[in-house]
């Protein structure tokens, strides 16, 4: 039941919480149109400056709509100016006032520079690699918020500009179980990747565990998240779960 089944869906109302907070007698459909249409619009204006979306949150109430927008990266001067034009068109299309929180995950962590400092001793062979900077403060910030979706869209983008996918996941699977030695909070992380890796004739599954990642278990709090990465050698599926304690 639990490898078959969306573990996010299996657990909601038990230890998940719904993303979008509203209720409808009649409307039923068109509000939740509206919420995909809604997401849709802000993953790729988000995508557009760099930022990855890790969740969002949307409330409707009588004349007024929260949206509370979870992203991770670098914040640039556009997208200050952005996020007030975004919330005007919002208003736009829902007919009535919405409000946009923008909440930004880099800074989660204060103590970012001491523990990357020790990490990259230990994986001194990647140094010279493009995404070790951004790999190991992405991994930081994943395993302080268990957040699958995170991991999941770093994955995808990497996947999508790298020739040479066994390197990069071997980076991932080397830098994952320092971070959970640290990180006291996550009990598992397990990755799945699936296409034609490095260009092989035939579709191949990679796939990384560590820890424990109780699926049948209900009460266990597992995050899940899955994209596909589109990469010179065709599509690769992307599949990630996070168990927090």
């Amino acid at each position: 039941m639990g490898q078959k089944v969306n573990s996010l869906g299996l657990r909601l109302g038990i230890n998940k919480k719904w993303d979008s907070k509203w209720y409808a007698e009649r409307d039923y459909e068109k509000v939740l149109h509206q919420d995909v249409k809604i997401r849709e619009f802000l993953i790729k204006s988000t995508e557009k400056e760099n930022l990855m979306v890790r969740k969002c949150v949307i409330k409707h109430s009588l004349n007024q709509t929260f949206i509370f927008l979870h992203t991770y990266g670098i914040e640039s001067d556009s997208i200050k100016i952005k996020l007030p034009i975004m919330e005007k068109v919002l208003t736009k299309l829902m007919g009535h006032e919405v409000t946009l929180n923008h909440i930004n995950l880099i800074g989660l962590d204060s103590t970012y520079l001491k523990i990357i400092g020790k990490i990259s001793k230990k994986l001194n062979s990647f140094t010279t690699r493009k995404y070790f900077t951004s790999g190991l403060r992405v991994l930081n910030t994943v395993t302080l918020s268990g957040s699958a979706a995170l991991l999941t869209t770093f994955l995808v983008n990497e996947l999508s500009k790298s020739q040479r996918h066994s390197q990069f996941l071997d980076f991932i699977k080397k830098a994952i179980p320092i971070f959970m030695a640290i990180r006291p909070n996550i009990k598992g992380i397990r990755i799945q990747v699936s296409g034609r890796l490095n260009g092989s004739d035939r579709k191949k599954v990679d796939w990384f565990k560590e820890g424990q990642i109780p699926l049948h278990s209900l009460k266990s709090k597992v995050d899940y998240s899955s994209s596909t990465a589109f990469t010179v050698y065709g599509a690769c599926g992307v599949k990630v779960w996070i168990c927090s304690k």
